[in-house]
């Protein structure tokens, strides 16, 4: 085995959330500026931090847009899923030796909060759960 470890990302990899993630923005853009933005023209956005998804779009307070924007996720959690096959895909890698984890520019509270995270960190991926930090310049430790 010329590998012994894997490193997942999360959003639009393990997880489908390109719906709720568009969605969210869309109403966080029409929250901070007024605007309604077709959601074709957001797919920019996915799978970059939102730090920087927001000032793109032009949004100055981001702190507080971000926090909007968690908020509005919350509105789609329902269309956000396990990509099919996932399960069976880690177990499997799992069962070959293979040590799992996970890497995401989720803040600790967004990666809480998801339920599906929590499960996949608990049970299938066990143990080795990093985080990229916002700002993309260094690994925090992991905990």
């Amino acid at each position: 085995m010329k590998y012994k470890h894997i490193i997942f990302d999360v959003d639009g990899t393990l997880l489908d959330t390109e719906f709720a993630v568009l969605h969210s923005l869309q109403d966080t853009v029409m929250q901070y500026s007024h605007i309604s933005i077709p959601i074709d023209k957001l797919c920019f956005a996915l799978g970059i931090p939102g730090k920087v998804a927001l000032e793109r779009l032009g949004i100055e307070d981001t702190i507080g847009a971000n926090e909007y924007w968690n908020e509005m996720m919350q509105k789609y959690h329902k269309s956000i899923g396990l990509f099919d096959g996932i399960n069976d895909t880690l177990s499997a890698l799992r069962d070959k030796g293979y040590r799992l984890g996970i890497i995401t520019s989720k803040t600790k509270s967004e990666f809480e909060m998801d339920l599906y995270l929590t499960e996949l960190a608990t049970t299938l991926i066990p143990l080795y759960v990093w985080m990229i930090h916002l700002s993309l310049s260094h690994i925090l430790t992991p905990y």
